[in-house]
């Protein structure tokens, strides 16, 4: 009779297991437990808790690591430049697929990623950064992200596992290790310097697959229109390869390929938007998305496979042309600053100029349509805009 009670129980511990639903809390059983920025001990530690500290786990690995709500203290870093201050203590992100860094007590590192914040997420804001290209905001931890550590420090342990496995090979499955790439000098190589990262990577090598992601970014900003670029299936790539970065160089070399993707979202995104809205503005107009110079007016992309429109361009004195896409202004909303009835934009939507055309001159079947207007200017002091005066209609595509 033994073995069917045995039996039974096995059952039933196997049953209460699997019925286990998240979050649930659990105590640290080890005089001392490291928590870690991911699932491993390859993974720097971010924290370190006692014997008798509670936790929340919101999920296992099948090697026995449990995701936590980060330890009181814990924190996390985004760029700088994405992060806007609002009131007090919060600012908002700016930009999307903003990175956020996971944050250490214990370590100087902070090169972990595990999540990224869209536009418009309000952040708590814990520390200022200091100036600088690469500054980093200090922030608490977003909703999303989370430390681990593994079930055999806890009590209960529910995820099966005793025993805290070796760190797994962090070589890229199928390759050689970066480590085995020829070390060159620039005279070794007949292109000298800028030969080199080409000459020393090799198939199969952390180098190769940073190279081959910034080489499909270049195809894709090379081909179609901006608005279809597929930069998504780029961005999940570049954030798996993060986790197998060894030493700062890779870091560095990655996170660079990985903000050219991030601006070519943006853009995508951006012609997206005004794509939208383009194809359902009413007989009432659009309103441009920004005003300002004409230099301010121009959107900071460097892409080449970027369809951007020429600087105004003086053919004569007095005589300047534009060119754009021609939106009829919304009159009812901005009736009060007496606006001109028409503006050239760009590709996002955002203002080169606003338009008046010469008398007996109709622009109206040139609306939404790409344009190249000549005339002269005035500058608009209530609206920091310029103003063309419309004359002559250049080209129309």
């Amino acid at each position: 009779m033994r073995l069917p009670v045995l039996f039974l129980f096995i059952v039933c511990l196997c049953t209460s297991v699997q019925a286990q639903t998240f979050p649930y809390r659990a105590t640290v059983c080890e005089p001392e437990a490291f928590v870690r920025s991911g699932p491993g001990r390859d993974f720097y530690p971010t924290d370190k808790l006692r014997n008798g500290d509670t936790v929340e786990v919101y999920k296992h690995t099948v090697d026995g690591w449990c995701a936590i709500r980060p330890p009181l203290g814990s924190f996390s870093y985004v760029p700088a430049r994405n992060v806007q201050m609002t009131q007090n203590d919060l600012g908002m992100i700016v930009g999307n697929s903003v990175p956020v860094y996971i944050g250490s007590r214990l370590s100087p590192d902070r090169s972990q990623m595990r999540i990224s914040l869209t536009a418009g997420k309000i952040v708590e804001v814990l520390e200022l950064p200091t100036e600088g290209l690469d500054a980093m905001v200090k922030i608490s931890p977003p909703s999303g992200e989370f430390r681990w550590i593994h079930g055999k420090s806890l009590s209960p342990n529910l995820t099966g596992v005793t025993e805290e496995p070796a760190p797994p090979d962090r070589t890229l499955p199928g390759t050689i290790p970066v480590s085995d790439s020829p070390v060159l000098s620039s005279e070794d190589l007949p292109g000298g310097a800028n030969s080199m990262e080409e000459a020393s990577v090799k198939p199969g090598t952390f180098a190769y697959f940073v190279n081959q992601l910034d080489a499909d970014l270049s195809y894709i900003i090379s081909n179609g229109d901006s608005a279809q670029w597929k930069t998504e299936g780029l961005l999940m790539r570049a954030n798996r390869l993060m986790n197998y970065a060894k030493t700062t160089q890779e870091k560095e070399r990655l996170e660079h390929v990985r903000q050219k993707i991030i601006e070519a979202d943006n853009v995508r995104q951006n012609r997206q938007q005004f794509q939208k809205i383009l194809s359902t503005a009413s007989e009432d107009g659009i309103t441009p998305l920004s005003a300002g110079s004409d230099q301010a007016s121009r959107p900071n992309v460097n892409y080449s496979g970027v369809s951007e429109f020429p600087a105004p361009f003086s053919t004569e004195p007095g005589r300047w042309d534009y060119s754009g896409i021609l939106v009829k202004v919304q009159r009812q909303r901005y009736a009060h600053l007496s606006l001109p009835p028409y503006a050239i934009v760009n590709e996002d939507g955002i203002l080169r100029c606003y338009v008046t055309p010469a008398p007996n001159m109709d622009l109206s079947p040139y609306v939404k349509k790409r344009v190249s207007l000549a005339g002269d200017r005035n500058y608009m002091r209530d609206q920091r805009a310029f103003n063309l005066n419309a004359k002559i209609i250049v080209n129309a595509w």
